[in-house]
C-alpha cells in the first residue's frame, strides 16, 4: 500500500498546503445517527479547490458540507477519503414498515416526496418487502432509546478503482437501514409518544443518513444534530413547506466516489486491512461495503448466506482529524477468516 518515498513526499507537500483549508469543512463535524464524523488531514481538498475540482458544488457553496463525514479505505499513499451516495440512473426501492398505521404511511410518504422534490432526479419507489437493497424502513419497539431513530447505510465500493491520483473511485449505496421510533423516554424515564410532527422530522433526518450525508449539517436542513431542529423542520413541511436542504443538495452535486482527501494513516492498521482483505477475496467474499458511525467506521464483506465478516475503525473522528492514529478491531467472524476466531469484539451496529 506504500507508493514510495518520492510519491510519499509529495503527497506530503501538497497536504500542507491544503489541511487549512479541508480543516474548516471537516473539524467541524457531528455525528451520524450511527456513524460518525470524517475530518481531514494531508492530501485533503479545501472548500475552494473542491469547487474547483467539482464545478456542481459552485453554485451551492462547498461550505454546505460543514459536518459531513466521507467514507474511507486504505488505497496508495494512505487511507482515501471519498463521497458515497446513491445512483440516478434507477429510483431507490423503499420498504415501508410492515405494521404502520394510515397516518403514519401519510407521513412516511411525505418524508419520501419531500426528498424527491428537493434532489432533482432522485427517485423512490415504494414497495412492501425489503430484499437487501434499497432503503428499509422500520418502527423500533426499544423505546428505551432517548434516540428518535438511527440508520446504517451500506457503501459498496470496488478497491480496484482505487488507483494512484484518481479522482473518483467506484462507490455507490446500496443499502440503508432505518429505524424510526414512535416513543421515547423523557429526562425523567417517562415514555412519550412522538408528535406527528416529530415523527416526521425523524424520517426526514434519518433519511437524509440514508441519502448519504454521515455526519450532522452544521449551517442548515434535515440532517442538523439538534432534536428541535427535526422537530420545527416536520411541523413546517406539514404545513406545507417545501424541504430544502443544502447540505444534500452538495452532496449531491458530487459524482459518488469523488474522492475528497488521501490521508496518513497508520502503516500496520493499513496493512490489517489489507491481510482481511485478501483473505476474503480467497474465500470468494464480494467487494467491500463501508459504513460510517458517530464513533467509529466498520468495513464488511458479505458471505452468501449475507453475512457481515467486519471489523471497527474506532475513533474514527480523531483519525480522520489526525489526532489519534488508526486502529483495527476484528469481530469474529473477520477474525475467523485470518484464522483467530475467538478474537474480536461483539458484533453489533457501529456506534
Amino acid at each position: 500500500m506504500r507508493q514510495g518515498r518520492a510519491a510519499g513526499s509529495r503527497a506530503t507537500r501538497e497536504g500542507r498546503a491544503q489541511v487549512a483549508g479541508i480543516r474548516g469543512l471537516v473539524l467541524a463535524l457531528g455525528c451520524a445517527c450511527l456513524g460518525l464524523a470524517a475530518s481531514c488531514g494531508r492530501g485533503a481538498l479545501g472548500p475552494a479547490a473542491l469547487e474547483r475540482a467539482q464545478p456542481g458544488l459552485r453554485a451551492i457553496g462547498a461550505r454546505a458540507l460543514d459536518g459531513w463525514q466521507p467514507y474511507g479505505y486504505p488505497g496508495p499513499g494512505g487511507l482515501w477519503l471519498f463521497s458515497c451516495r446513491w445512483s440516478a440512473r434507477d429510483a431507490i426501492p423503499v420498504a415501508l414498515p410492515p405494521d404502520r398505521s394510515e397516518a403514519e404511511e401519510r407521513w412516511l410518504r411525505l418524508a419520501l416526496e419531500s426528498w424527491q422534490a428537493a434532489l432533482p432526479g432522485l427517485a423512490f419507489r415504494v414497495q412492501e418487502r425489503f430484499d437487501g437493497a434499497g432503503i428499509e424502513l422500520r418502527f423500533d419497539a426499544d423505546a428505551a432509546s432517548r434516540r428518535s431513530g438511527e440508520a446504517a447505510v451500506d457503501c459498496a465500493l470496488d478497491p480496484a478503482s482505487l488507483r494512484a491520483g484518481a479522482p473518483r473511485v467506484a462507490a455507490e449505496l446500496v443499502a440503508a437501514r432505518v429505524r424510526l421510533r414512535r416513543a421515547e423516554l423523557d429526562a425523567l424515564g417517562r415514555l412519550r409518544p412522538h408528535s406527528p410532527a416529530e415523527q416526521l422530522g425523524s424520517a426526514l433526518h434519518e433519511l437524509g443518513h440514508a441519502l448519504g450525508f454521515q455526519g450532522h449539517a452544521r449551517r442548515e436542513g434535515a440532517v442538523r444534530r439538534e432534536v428541535e431542529e427535526a422537530r420545527h423542520l416536520g411541523r413546517r413541511v406539514l404545513a406545507g413547506e417545501r424541504l430544502r436542504d443544502r447540505a444534500l443538495e452538495a452532496l449531491y452535486a458530487l459524482p459518488s466516489g469523488s474522492v475528497v482527501a488521501r490521508i496518513a494513516a497508520d502503516a500496520a492498521a493499513l496493512a490489517q486491512i489489507g491481510a482481511v482483505a485478501r483473505a476474503a477475496a480467497r474465500a470468494g467474499l464480494g467487494h467491500p461495503r463501508l459504513q460510517v458511525g458517530d464513533r467509529e467506521a466498520r468495513i464488511a464483506w458479505l458471505d452468501a448466506a449475507q453475512r457481515a465478516h467486519a471489523l471497527r475503525l474506532p475513533d474514527w473522528p480523531e483519525v480522520l482529524a489526525q489526532r489519534a492514529a488508526l486502529r483495527v478491531e476484528l469481530l469474529p467472524r473477520a477474525a475467523a477468516l485470518l484464522g483467530d476466531p475467538g478474537a474480536g469484539p461483539r458484533p453489533g451496529a457501529p456506534r
